[in-house]
């Protein structure tokens, strides 16, 4: 005995780590500062604290079933800048809003990566893909032409193969976010917070007619001061409401050298801010954070999102299945592993 505390001899001590973290009365598979407390009360041994370390963290059952969120893992790296307006644009759905009285509830999200103008396209859940192509045909490349690559989520009209074959005939290339780095398309996401809270300020006493607003938000959100999205895009800013409507309209009658001119100096000044961030954010947010490199061979834990939809038992089922074997390496953020199994899909991911 050791302070009313059974001294455990090095042959059960396995014994003692699986009674407190496995069985079902006494473990319940909780954590590490958890399963120490409950052993200490009543166990004693050297490095008792870092036998329970070792055991929990390489217990495959918590590894599983338990959400992981490591925060410090993998550098930041910021999206290459696009080349030009138009170029490379973005692509998400914001849902989860009330039917209109035009019977629409989802709005496409269309984001220029370089000058960040958006369009906001109120459209119903049950598009379809050719539909998502015309919409884009309607709103998008009839103003601004059509786009080298197109990044979109891997939302089911965008996986499916008359919207992949529709865009190889367009020559438009497609780049999805992988399933377990949603961050792809980080600036469609980030667009569709401001929309959100645009949303909630100004159609809460009016849900059914947001889509008689939308226009406005999209106009409100592509006039934000200092570089605005249609400054950066246009070259000038279009004329704005007039407080007093009877003053002039002061017109932009602007030589096309001129106009020129500002546009492309706009367009150095804004390609500098764009670098400047991604550098600032790197530096910023990368130090504390561990680079992880994966290369054939080893062995990783995949998100089960990479697999399956969500069901009647999502909930129920494990977070992360495997282990898979790496068996390609795209490029340093990105792998391919072997499935678990032969009836499921090889994913491709980001870590």
């Amino acid at each position: 005995m050791y302070q009313d505390r059974f001294c455990v001899p090095r042959i059960i001590r396995s014994s003692i780590l699986r009674t407190f973290h496995d069985s079902q009365l006494f473990g319940d598979h909780f954590g590490i500062n958890t399963t120490l407390l409950k052993i200490e009360s009543r166990c004693f041994w050297p490095h008792l604290s870092a036998s329970v370390k070792e055991y929990v963290s390489t217990c495959v059952n918590c590894q599983l079933m338990k959400q992981h969120r490591p925060h410090n893992r993998g550098l930041l790296h910021s999206s290459p800048i696009a080349e030009g307006h138009w170029n490379k644009i973005t692509l998400d759905f914001l849902t989860g809003i009330p039917e209109s009285f035009s019977k629409k509830n989802m709005i496409l999200v269309v984001v220029d990566r370089f000058s960040k103008r958006a369009h906001f396209i109120p459209c119903q859940k049950t598009i379809g893909a050719p539909n998502v192509i015309d919409v884009l045909f309607r709103y998008v490349f009839c103003y601004h032409g059509f786009p080298n690559v197109l990044t979109s989520g891997r939302d089911i009209r965008f996986l499916n193969t008359t919207y992949k074959e529709l865009a190889k005939r367009l020559g438009i290339e497609l780049a999805m976010s992988s399933s377990n780095h949603p961050a792809t398309d980080g600036q469609s996401e980030r667009v569709i917070q401001v929309l959100r809270r645009l949303l909630r300020s100004y159609c809460h006493l009016k849900l059914h007619s947001w889509d008689r607003t939308l226009p406005m938000l999209e106009y409100c959100y592509n006039s934000t001061p200092k570089h605005s999205p249609f400054e950066v895009d246009l070259g000038f800013m279009p004329n704005q409401p007039k407080l007093n409507p009877s003053n002039e309209l002061d017109a932009k009658n602007t030589s096309t050298v001129e106009l020129t001119k500002k546009l492309n100096a706009i367009d150095v000044e804004f390609r500098e801010m764009l670098q400047e961030a991604a550098v600032t954010n790197e530096e910023k947010r990368n130090p504390g954070r561990k680079e992880i490199i994966l290369k054939p061979g080893d062995y990783v834990l995949v998100h089960r999102v990479a697999y399956f939809t969500k069901g009647e038992y999502w909930k129920t089922q494990p977070i992360y299945l495997g282990p898979s074997k790496v068996v390609k390496r795209i490029h340093d953020k990105c792998v391919r592993s072997r499935p678990t199994s032969s009836k499921e899909n090889s994913p491709c991911f980001k870590h």
